[in-house]
């Protein structure tokens, strides 16, 4: 972790910030922006986080012309997201910048770069593809919704049940690090929009479910965590999540 932390922080030294962004009249990123649908011709990605930025006006509408300066100030500001955790993610980008030093959305779908199979809102990437569908799968997403333990919320436990299923049925396991990062996703979900529960576990209501991740919209009335989202809070939801996980598989749930 020291290591992790010491990279981050060499990684924001290196960051100059100008924002393009909506912002109140305290300097504050505005995470109220109207929401609008993309168009045809819009650059979206897998992520249903980043692209609800987009959708709101956080990052370009286009999607387009996106810097790393520009991904970490919307991950801090509109996410809440602590320097660390907003770096980790931002630098994970560099892969994707072209000469003039941006990126755009759809970059991101490479697949198996960071873009990977088992999506809990995508349909995989057709054989023979470069570019995973970026379109969210709808009815996926309503299945998902269904496996709901308590239908008003979806925790820890039913998104390691939403990926019991959904990793049990692959022609081809994820390779371990695909693994990670599918394993990471939720979580990293659950401490944005989520809340924690009387057990300490996270959850998060159905509707914030469904407009994220079926709409990549941000949830009415939304606000960013009075507390920084930290890797070690996204990891230990992890933790909880694949222990889940794993208990399923040992099972062999039909």
């Amino acid at each position: 972790m020291p290591s992790i932390q010491l990279a981050a922080l060499a990684f924001v030294a290196s960051l100059g910030f100008v924002s393009a962004f909506p912002t109140l009249a305290d300097g504050r990123l505005d995470v109220r922006a109207k929401w609008c649908a993309p168009t045809e011709t819009d650059s979206r990605s897998p992520c249903p986080g980043l692209n609800t930025l987009a959708n709101h006006g956080i990052l370009p509408r286009n999607g387009r012309g996106l810097t790393q300066p520009a991904i970490f100030e919307a991950l801090s500001t509109a996410y809440n997201l602590d320097a660390t955790g907003a770096a980790f993610l931002t630098n994970a980008t560099a892969s994707f910048l072209h000469a003039d030093g941006t990126f755009e959305l759809h970059d991101l779908a490479l697949h198996n770069a960071i873009e990977h199979d088992a999506s809990l809102a995508h349909d995989d990437v057709a054989a023979g593809e470069k570019y995973a569908p970026v379109e969210t799968n709808t009815t996926k997403v309503d299945l998902l919704m269904a496996l709901s333990s308590d239908g008003l919320t979806f925790s820890e436990s039913d998104f390691a049940l939403a990926k019991h299923i959904i990793e049990r049925n692959m022609a081809t396991p994820l390779t371990a690090r695909q693994q990670s990062l599918a394993d990471q996703e939720p979580p990293l979900a659950l401490n944005v929009f989520g809340f924690s529960r009387e057990d300490g576990s996270l959850a998060m209501t159905l509707k914030t479910l469904e407009s994220v991740f079926k709409y990549n919209r941000l949830p009415d009335g939304f606000s960013p965590s009075t507390t920084p989202v930290s890797i070690a809070a996204v990891g230990a939801s992890t933790a909880r999540m694949v222990a889940r996980k794993q208990a399923l598989n040992a099972y062999g749930l039909l």
